[in-house]
């Protein structure tokens, strides 16, 4: 398997696809290879491809579009979302880059996980501190009402409280969150 992501794996593609699958996925896996072998080539080929995923967080608020074309850097969002982003896609992505941040000693990627927590954090929550699954990324307000644990959803709840444990449960902006 090394051999093949260090000769054939390349994040050239002129398509858009998924920033949320990418991360949780392609980006996850490498940083796990890199985790169990402490080979660098995992964790460059990891930085490359985070790289080329930040032009995604290119908004207004720094809430990331749900899609992104690797090639050109070019992001949107689904017309069937409204135009918004997903609640669930990008409060999912801080520990994949919190560990990148750390083990490459570039805050970047942190800062930009970060940055998405933090917005929704300080939005008027609804429905008792839960909050609605879409998002405008441009004036980062919430599209509409909708609540769910369920798809688009769920994740983001999970997540924080994953969040809290892995920062030694010290964090309690996400213990607040969850």
């Amino acid at each position: 398997g090394r051999r093949w992501v260090a000769d054939n794996l390349q994040f050239n593609v002129n398509k858009y696809m998924s920033v949320f699958e990418t991360i949780i996925r392609v980006l996850g896996g490498l940083l796990s290879a890199y985790d169990r072998s402490g080979d660098d080539m995992f964790l460059n080929k990891a930085r490359d491809l985070t790289e080329r995923l930040l032009p995604a967080f290119n908004t207004p608020t720094g809430i990331p579009h749900t899609e992104i074309n690797l090639s050109s850097g070019a992001s949107r969002n689904p017309s069937w979302s409204g135009g918004a982003s997903i609640l669930s896609e990008f409060t999912t992505i801080q520990l994949e880059f919190f560990y990148l941040s750390a083990h490459v000693k570039d805050n970047k990627y942190h800062d930009v996980a970060q940055k998405c927590i933090d917005h929704i954090d300080k939005q008027p929550k609804p429905l008792g501190g839960l909050y609605p699954i879409f998002i405008n990324p441009n004036n980062g307000a919430f599209t509409q009402q909708h609540i769910t644990f369920g798809a688009m959803g769920d994740s983001a709840y999970e997540y924080f409280l994953k969040m809290w444990l892995l920062t030694g449960r010290t964090n309690a902006q996400y213990l607040r969150m969850y």
